[in-house]
């Protein structure tokens, strides 16, 4: 018999059922092989064996559908049964093994496959962790003419059938893991779209543009606007730390504290102090979140803002120059259990915008893991037409363009003008 073309034939097998038929199709031709039984032991179970699947194998070319049905092998589920000495008798072979008539009949066993088995088998164990815990079996009523040889490379067809099994149902708990994850993820994502404001207010005496890019499907940049009232108009530009679910999970109790913040009609100028109490009992050390706070006062231009570890925003005055304002920044929120609040003040004329922006903007880099900067930023908000929309989209090209789209962090750009 040629065993290397029996076994380049059964590597070809895309699936473990198709690798089974492959096999019991060629016992069944080469050896006469008649009935075909896998069982396992149940772990931590003595005595209890899963039947993984028994076949019966006629005369003549042998059925894929005898073999497996909707294209998978074996029985499901998987019957147990306890006590076989049927079982136990084949089960008690750690080495490859010709049994003569002598193993026990088992009623039971005979009752749940539906026919008794021939006298004669051929034991193959599987072997995991250094001992056998599945055996393939090959029944037939005469005595088998097999050499030593013959049963070693049949071992081995079985061993290979049990890792094409092992490998199967991995794949099917890695699937069955990535489905519910993208279930999840999805879910995640659902809920940042609720959180991100889908664009900017109307609000008289000033103008916005907003662009936003997350590194993954869910990100840890956050942006909103708030009404205070009383002539006062707020925006906020976050970035926690990281990204993906956990950034995102962050992200939402930012939201979700800013809303409470507005609800219980808080005064601005305590939003820092505020918003930094609840994350820091919330995050636990674990992440902390940069933040730029801004109020506007549109009738006049004037702002007051307050910056907790975020970067500088750019300002683009009237003459075309861009430049950052100047002020101070306290640590991030989230990471000590009271915080000042550290900022300045300035005023926008009209025409005039100011760039809020997270650190996906000037830390991104090209092939030669140069950063973006300051010094392009400040070149992409000058270069533009003094219009938001167009001043972000300026930004955007320009990011892009240099790091050749490679997004390995979230990108938020905020724009706002006072109007002419």
């Amino acid at each position: 018999m040629d065993y290397i073309e029996l076994l380049r034939e059964a590597s070809e097998a895309g699936s473990l059922a198709e690798y089974g038929y492959r096999l019991l199709r060629r016992m069944r031709e080469l050896f006469g092989a008649e009935c075909f039984a896998n069982f396992a032991a149940v772990e931590e179970q003595p005595h209890a064996y899963h039947i993984l699947s028994v076949v019966e194998l006629p005369e003549g070319e042998l059925d894929p559908d005898v073999v497996f049905s909707d294209g998978r092998w074996g029985m499901l589920p998987r019957p147990i049964i306890e006590g076989s000495a049927l079982l136990e008798e084949l089960a008690s072979h750690q080495r490859p093994a010709m049994l003569e008539p002598r193993h026990p009949a088992d009623a039971e066993l005979q009752e749940l496959c539906g026919h008794t088995f021939p006298p004669y088998a051929v034991v193959l164990p599987t072997f995991r962790g250094g001992r056998a815990d599945e055996w393939c079996v090959f029944f037939r009523s005469t005595p088998w003419d097999l050499g030593e040889d013959d049963v070693l490379v049949l071992t081995q067809l079985a061993n290979m059938m049990g890792l094409a099994g092992e490998r199967e149902e991995l794949v099917e708990r890695v699937s069955g893991l990535n489905e519910r994850l993208s279930s999840s993820l999805e879910s995640i994502l659902d809920a940042q779209r609720s959180i991100i404001p889908p664009q900017p207010p109307s609000i008289d005496g000033l103008r916005f543009a907003v662009w936003y890019e997350p590194s993954e499907e869910v990100g840890g940049d956050y942006y909103d606007f708030r009404d205070f009232g009383r002539g006062q108009f707020g925006a906020v530009v976050a970035d926690v730390s990281g990204h993906g679910p956990p950034a995102s999970v962050a992200m939402g109790m930012l939201r979700s504290v800013l809303m409470a913040y507005r609800a219980f009609n808080r005064p601005a100028s305590t939003v820092v102090t505020d918003v930094n109490t609840v994350l820091y009992e919330s995050l636990n050390g674990e992440r902390f979140v940069t933040a730029i706070f801004v109020a506007f006062y549109p009738k006049n231009g004037r702002f007051v803002y307050a910056n907790a570890g975020h970067h500088v925003p750019r300002v683009r005055r009237r003459d075309g120059r861009v430049e950052p304002i100047a002020g101070n920044a306290s640590p991030p929120l989230g990471i000590l259990e009271h915080l000042e609040t550290v900022g300045a003040s300035g005023q926008l004329q009209p025409g005039e915008c100011m760039v809020l922006y997270t650190d996906g903007i000037i830390e991104a880099f090209d092939s030669q893991h140069n950063l973006f900067g300051v010094d392009r930023l400040d070149e992409a908000i000058a270069q533009a037409d003094p219009d938001p929309d167009a001043i972000a989209e300026s930004i955007r090209v320009a990011v892009g363009a240099f790091s050749e789209e490679q997004i390995v962090d979230d990108r938020c750009v905020l724009v706002v003008m006072r109007e002419p």
